[in-house]
């Protein structure tokens, strides 16, 4: 039961006793019926099970970030990398000395605002969503009641324009760059592969007698060292079958311009390929030598699902490929080059009417009985 205690300064303590029986104060006040009132809130909150201990609401955000990304579990180092930068830079000069319990909503808002009036959509993005996750672990583990992350409105984030190459510009690609990099544009053309895919593509992945590409590893530098991991995704780990063309440039490649025992693709000296090197070394003058700047190495990714829907590719088959985690992440991004897909639909149903109609005539059509 909530009881208050007349303080020697005159002002009133309301007190009461958590879920193990210890005795709480829920704050001092002028008049007694305000302790009271506060007391019988924090009682009622025991009893409901939504008490929260004020004394870790009073942990600030800088110590429970620390803990949260300490006890982080299957998370890529290039990500944790990413994720600590944004929480140094951005998050904590705002947010890393204030008390859990202290941060508002309107505090959560001004800062987002802020941050949009100087950094990209994207970058405002990802900083709220980092810290928004480690607000919703606070909450999780008992340490604030609620989170602040509530009706925040982040800017638009614009969607970059894609590019698609013809398979005729793509071949031209893979001309202007050094015989040994031919066989990696066109794989990436073709099949879709990501750039650390490639770069972290074992020879033992890749059988040619069957004609089959297994991704099952990816390249990535993490502050200038390269660490080979799983693909983010159970999705991204996939099988690919490889057309002849591509399996007799792969083949080519694996004779006369392979530098590494493990790797399909590597640098003149064997090492492992590193994207910055590659870009200002091979890909900017190959892109201009061909005619086809401004292009990323991504928009090769791109590309192949042009050129899977030229042929009629089934979205489900182009999800497949990609390793994208869901249908509907490839119908979000490629959605657009399916002009036709609705017409078929259509087409599709005024077949069956049409066999429906007939079937049931047929049906009911007088039978020519003996003479």
């Amino acid at each position: 039961m909530a009881w208050t205690r007349k303080l020697p300064s005159g002002r009133f303590q309301g007190e009461y006793r958590d879920g193990t029986g210890r005795k709480r104060t829920a704050g001092t006040f002028l008049r007694q019926s305000d302790a009271k009132h506060a007391a019988e809130d924090q009682e009622a909150a025991v009893r409901r099970g939504t008490w929260i201990d004020p004394q870790l609401g009073r942990v600030t955000f800088g110590e429970w970030a620390g803990h949260y990304l300490a006890t982080t579990l299957n998370q890529r180092e290039s990500t944790r990398v990413r994720d600590e930068s944004y929480l140094r830079s951005l998050i904590l000069p705002t947010f890393g000395g204030d008390a859990l319990g202290a941060i508002e909503p309107l505090d959560v808002r001004r800062w987002v605002a802020e941050l949009a009036r100087r950094r990209a959509p994207a970058t405002v993005g990802k900083a709220y969503q980092i810290f928004a996750r480690i607000m919703a672990a606070a909450e999780t583990s008992g340490y604030i009641a609620r989170t602040p992350c509530r009706g925040v409105s982040l800017p638009r984030t614009p969607r970059a324009e894609m590019r698609f190459l013809s398979a005729a510009q793509l071949d031209g690609l893979a001309q202007s760059v050094p015989q040994r990099h031919r066989a990696m544009i066109l794989s990436a053309g073709w099949l879709g592969l990501r750039w650390g895919e490639l770069a972290g593509l074992k020879r033992e992945r890749l059988n040619l007698l069957r004609s089959t590409l297994e991704v099952a590893e990816t390249l990535v530098e993490v502050r200038g060292a390269l660490d080979f991991g799983e693909p983010k995704t159970a999705a991204g780990r996939r099988v690919l079958t490889i057309p002849g063309f591509l399996a007799a440039e792969l083949e080519q490649h694996l004779a006369h311009h392979a530098t590494n025992e493990d790797l399909v693709f590597a640098g003149r000296d064997g090492d492992p390929l590193r994207r910055t090197n590659f870009r200002r070394h091979q890909w900017l003058p190959a892109v201009s030598a061909a005619g086809l700047a401004p292009l990323r190495f991504h928009d090769l990714r791109h590309t192949a699902v042009a050129l899977l829907i030229q042929q009629g590719a089934h979205p489900k088959v182009i999800q497949s490929r990609l390793g994208h985690s869901s249908i509907q992440v490839t119908l979000d991004r490629y959605g657009h080059l399916f002009p036709n897909l609705d017409q078929a639909v259509a087409d599709g149903l005024e077949a069956a009417h049409s066999a429906a109609l007939s079937e049931n005539l047929a049906a009911h059509m007088p039978h020519a009985g003996p003479n």
